[in-house]
């Protein structure tokens, strides 16, 4: 009886551990040598106590209530310079998904020193929306994203086609600053819109200049990661 007690709890243990693991995953990079999101699946209330990119490799520092913990995921990225130059920013939290931002290190006095971020999701019956902005320096960072609920992938609702209409997903996206917000236009003919508080995030001088990030699109899910760098007029 004993025995099968210690089996018992040693197989509990291992399913709690194997648990934990799969909570913590990286889920990959969008950016070049100048800013870069990283993106990780880790349950909200662990803290990211600090993060690196060395060589081929995301090195993470963080703490679920009981010490510092670390881990190591293995990172590729065309841009030989990236891991050399790169240094942490900043966090942001999705119910799930963790946003790590990196910019390049800069010799001279940034314009803006103070590094600001939200978060927001939305969840209706069948869809679920979610952005996070950050800034930092001379960058403002930009992640959103559509994808169906249970209720949603229960009734087969294919994103593609209900904001598309077709296969027709490689169209630039549209961010448009409207007073004190940032108006996001996308899918079949640019219908559809979203609007995102930036009013804290930006100076009256300043404007939105050089872009790039990445989109992603299935059947279940949209996804927008978009870098922008901050143009000043002051003189």
């Amino acid at each position: 009886m004993r025995i099968l007690i210690v089996y018992i709890v040693s197989f509990l243990m291992l399913c709690s551990s194997c648990g934990v693991k799969h909570q913590l995953h990286y889920d990959g990079l969008i950016g070049n040598s100048d800013r870069c999101t990283v993106k990780l699946s880790l349950p909200n209330k662990w803290k990211v106590v600090n993060a690196e990119l060395a060589t081929n490799q995301l090195k993470l520092e963080y703490d679920r209530g009981s010490g510092i913990e670390k881990q190591a995921f293995s990172v590729s990225h065309k841009s030989p310079e990236l891991y050399s130059i790169m240094q942490f920013r900043g966090v942001n939290k999705l119910d799930g998904l963790t946003l790590l931002y990196f910019t390049k290190v800069r010799d001279s006095q940034p314009t803006h020193s103070l590094q600001l971020s939200t978060a927001n999701v939305s969840t209706a019956l069948r869809i679920r929306e979610e952005y996070a902005i950050f800034r930092t320096d001379n960058w403002l960072m930009i992640h959103f994203s559509i994808e169906n609920t249970s209720i949603g992938n229960l009734l087969f609702t294919n994103l593609r086609k209900k904001f598309y209409r077709g296969d027709d997903t490689d169209q630039r996206v549209s961010f448009k600053p409207i007073d004190d917000a940032l108006l996001f236009e996308f899918g079949k003919n640019y219908s559809e819109k979203r609007s995102f508080p930036i009013q804290n995030f930006m100076k009256p001088h300043e404007s939105l200049g050089n872009n790039g990030g990445a989109n992603s699109f299935c059947e279940n899910k949209l996804v927008w990661t978009w870098h922008y760098e901050i143009d000043s007029k002051q003189e």
